[in-house]
């Protein structure tokens, strides 16, 4: 029912070398991947495929949504928060982390470079512009069969990914053990915020006029400098 409002489905490749056509609205986004590009994802197997005006195959694997699509492209893409730094402090897409503790050829979250090479060779992406990007997400991902996706997805391939993404995680950190009491340091503090405060941000974030969890999650990290997870940055939303 939301086909004819997707744009068309451009490469990687494209998309990176004229990100400016990307809107900075909010919207829904899709990730295929080509038959070549699928032989080196282990084991993700989909199977919802599109056939493109040259001919070529590609597979949906992800469905994503974002309140500005430009930003959220640049971190898939890589062009923003993909440094040691970002993947310390937890700020790496977890897309590309879903795509490089899949990648046959990928052993180290220290390859971006190699992940943007087969980006732009294998992955193809489109979208959809919209105000109702949660809702929309939620209704795709229920029609569709996404292997990539993780919350919200009853996918047999999502234990897998959690663990495979959780292990090339823990193998990173571990070759910078000066990082790691720090990590584990922050995580504790991510942990009480989360228990004890988070609810308060809450409220004061819609007292700021934050109307949804992506707004809120960003609200937190850029304007109050804070760190905690996601989903639990989720579940204090959704929770209030």
């Amino acid at each position: 029912m939301y086909e004819n409002n997707f744009s068309a489905i451009m490469s990687v490749r494209y998309i990176r070398n004229n990100i400016k056509i990307i809107p900075k609205s909010g919207g829904v986004y899709k990730h295929y991947v080509d038959e070549q590009g699928l032989k080196y994802l282990d084991g993700v197997n989909p199977t919802q495929k599109e056939i493109l005006d040259d001919g070529t195959i590609v597979y949906l694997l992800y469905i994503g949504l974002s309140d500005n699509l430009l930003n959220r492209f640049k971190w898939h893409l890589g062009i923003t928060n993909s440094s040691h730094s970002n993947i310390i402090n937890g700020t790496l897409s977890t897309l590309r982390l879903s795509y490089m503790a899949n990648h046959i050829n990928i052993s180290s979250l220290s390859q971006q470079d190699e992940l943007n090479k087969f980006m732009d060779k294998h992955i193809y992406i489109q979208f959809m512009e919209t105000e109702n990007f949660e809702a929309v997400e939620k209704d795709l991902i229920s029609l569709n069969d996404v292997p990539l996706n993780i919350k919200s997805n009853i996918h047999p391939f999502t234990t897998i990914n959690t663990n495979r993404r959780t292990k090339i995680k823990n193998e990173y950190y571990k070759r910078y053990p000066e990082y790691k009491k720090d990590t584990k340091k922050n995580l504790s503090s991510s942990s009480k915020i989360a228990d004890t405060e988070l609810r308060k941000y809450v409220e004061e974030a819609k007292k700021d006029g934050i109307k949804n969890k992506s707004k809120f999650l960003r609200w937190f990290r850029d304007v109050k400098k804070l760190s905690a997870s996601q989903s639990r940055l989720y579940k204090a939303w959704e929770i209030n």
